[in-house]
């Protein structure tokens, strides 16, 4: 299979990574007032427990061209997070994009999550997520903020290496990767910090 065959199918892989990343970033209302009904009160001693971040929905899209400059070569990473801690679940969308011949550097760069809010005793306060991603190795590092009220925030950090499945299509203009990767469960480490200062 040759020429512009695999072209469209890249653009239909990568909306649909695009399109899972929005889905997650606007979960349905009932599902968010579930999770909040299940969140720990406004102490932030709790936090220390042993929990977990949950990363599913794995879907992974690298794609190579020849001979077009309208169409970058770009590697996208789309995944659901959820924060076992605090019930939040939250959608990510890592992308890396070669320029003039060279990739972008983003070996020590945390790309932003979708942020989301959390209620306690009748306040809002924002949960701030980020990834960072090692993509030789599929290594994936989630960091999450949140302030739980009396001027502390907690912050936690988890980290897991994916096992993907890929398709690959090569075609003479175009060289496309398609990856899912199964859900996994890891145990994540937390720091408390001090926002009064």
């Amino acid at each position: 299979m040759t020429g512009f065959f695999y072209l469209p199918g890249y653009l239909c892989y990568l909306l649909a990574a695009l399109v899972l990343a929005d889905s997650i970033a606007g979960y349905d209302y009932d599902t968010q007032e579930l999770a909040r009904s299940r969140r720990q009160p406004s102490s932030c001693a709790d936090t220390y427990t042993p929990t977990t971040f949950t990363v599913r929905g794995v879907a992974y899209v690298k794609s190579l061209t020849w001979h077009f400059t309208t169409t970058p070569n770009s590697t996208q990473l789309a995944f659901e997070v959820v924060n076992a801690a605090n019930g939040i679940s939250t959608g990510c969308s890592l992308q890396n994009v070669e320029i003039n011949g060279q990739w972008g550097d983003d070996t020590k760069y945390w790309y932003s999550c979708a942020d989301r809010s959390l209620a306690i005793d009748e306040n809002e306060y924002p949960v701030r997520t980020s990834a960072h991603i090692i993509w030789d190795d599929w290594k994936l590092t989630v960091n999450q903020t949140w302030d739980c009220g009396g001027g502390n925030a907690v912050t936690q950090i988890s980290s897991v290496t994916l096992a993907p499945t890929c398709q690959e299509y090569q075609g003479d203009f175009q060289y496309v990767n398609d990856c899912t990767a199964p859900d996994l469960e890891a145990a994540a480490t937390t720091q408390e910090l001090d926002t009064t200062y």
